[in-house]
C-alpha cells in the first residue's frame, strides 16, 4: 500500500515531466506505425468528461456543431458505434466484451504485474 500512496504522489506533483514523457512515446516513429488512428487527450485534475471526449473524438473523426453541443452520453457512445464498424468489417460484430472500471485493488495488482516483475 505504501507504493500506492508513493504512486498517487508522483501523479499529484506537477511538473516533474509526466506529460512530457507520455507525449514522446506517444510521438516516438516506432509507436505511431503500429496503430493506424492515434488520439491524445489532456485530463487535469479538475477536468471535464466532455471536452476529454471531444478531444479525443476531435482527434479521431470529423465532428461537425451538432456533435459538439452533444451531451456526454452521447458523446461516449460516438467511439462505441465506429468501432462497432470496424468490428464488422473484422468479422468480430457478434463478440461482445463488458469491460467494467477496476477497483484500487485490482489496478494495483495490474500495475504490479507489469511494471515491478523485475523489482528486486
Amino acid at each position: 500500500m505504501e507504493r500506492l500512496h508513493t504512486l498517487e504522489k508522483i501523479n499529484d506533483m506537477g511538473g516533474i515531466g509526466k506529460s512530457t514523457l507520455a507525449k514522446e512515446v506517444y510521438n516516438d516513429v516506432s509507436v505511431l506505425h503500429r496503430f493506424d488512428v492515434c488520439a491524445w487527450a489532456t485530463v487535469s485534475q479538475q477536468h471535464d468528461v466532455k471536452e476529454i471526449l471531444l478531444s479525443l473524438l476531435c482527434s479521431t473523426i470529423k465532428l461537425d456543431d451538432a456533435d459538439k453541443i452533444k451531451d456526454k452520453a452521447e458523446l461516449a457512445d460516438m467511439p462505441h458505434k465506429i468501432l462497432n464498424e470496424v468490428a464488422c468489417y473484422a468479422g468480430t460484430a457478434n463478440l461482445s466484451l463488458q469491460i467494467s472500471f477496476m477497483d484500487q485493488d485490482e489496478s494495483w495488482n495490474l500495475l504490479k504485474s507489469a511494471a515491478l516483475t523485475n523489482e528486486a
